[in-house]
């Protein structure tokens, strides 16, 4: 019985909060939908626990080359930087810590056998008022940003001769300038490039670097800056609306729960 089979129907795993909601009205659905950052964050250290093995297997029995691969680096960067733009963990580079963790200091992390959860009827869905776009206090966030409006960055950027892109913000309906990115059809990610980061990532760390002081949204600014993620045409204005519904629902959790 596989992990994920064992735990499809148990909702205390699932995310409950949409990534869209209706523009009109304001209103997000309540629903249980994909797994929550504790069951990802799970998943990712048995798959890189799994690489682990398999590497150390493959020093001792096969010159070194390994039969599979679980987690490549740009899939591990592409979690990293989904965890950073929906504002999943706690600190910017997590995925990547978890990558060093594992497979620089020995961390294992086994597959357990667990119950098999029981089928269970879906909850109907329902609706919750997101506070106003205005109501969103960005004061204690760094250079005042913004999803990927960062004002410091931007102005650097223009110094530097680059192109300054502006994008409708979905929020206001006004322009908004937003920090250069690399542009490609659709969202890519450069491999050697991302192997390149995480390796010199975890040679930092074994010299006593420490990440968890930046706040998460250092990853994304970080990857897109670096050209090592490229966006599409329409992807700036879509992170602009995520990254900002999830500030809008931590604020209705922290009135809700004052």
């Amino acid at each position: 019985m596989t992990f994920l089979f064992a735990i499809r129907w148990d909702l205390s795993r699932r995310e409950f909060l949409g990534r869209t909601g209706d523009s009109v009205t304001g209103y997000t659905a309540l629903q249980p939908a994909y797994f929550n950052y504790e069951t990802r964050l799970e998943l990712l250290r048995y798959l890189l626990t799994l690489d682990a093995i398999e590497s150390e297997w493959s020093e001792s029995h096969n010159e070194g080359i390994v039969r599979f691969e679980m987690v490549s680096y740009s899939q591990l960067v592409e979690v990293d930087y989904l965890w950073a733009l929906y504002h999943d963990s706690h600190c910017s580079f997590s995925a990547i810590n978890e990558y060093y963790e594992i497979r620089q200091c020995g961390k294992r992390y086994p597959i357990p056998h667990i119950e098999v959860a029981p089928k269970i009827s879906i909850p109907s869905k329902r609706w919750i008022k997101l506070p106003d776009y205005e109501e969103i206090n960005l004061s204690h966030l760094r250079n005042g940003r913004d999803g990927l409006h960062d004002p410091v960055l931007i102005e650097r950027a223009r110094e530097n001769g680059q192109e300054i892109k502006v994008i409708i913000d979905a929020m206001t309906g006004k322009p908004k300038e937003i920090v250069p990115f690399d542009a490609a059809k659709t969202m890519s990610i450069i491999s050697i490039d991302s192997a390149l980061f995480v390796e010199q990532f975890c040679e930092v760390m074994a010299g006593g670097g420490n990440w968890t002081e930046y706040s998460i949204d250092e990853s994304v600014y970080f990857y897109l800056n670096k050209g090592i993620i490229k966006l599409s045409g329409s992807q700036p204005g879509t992170h602009m609306i995520e990254s900002c519904n999830v500030q809008r629902y931590g604020l209705t959790i922290k009135n809700t729960c004052a």
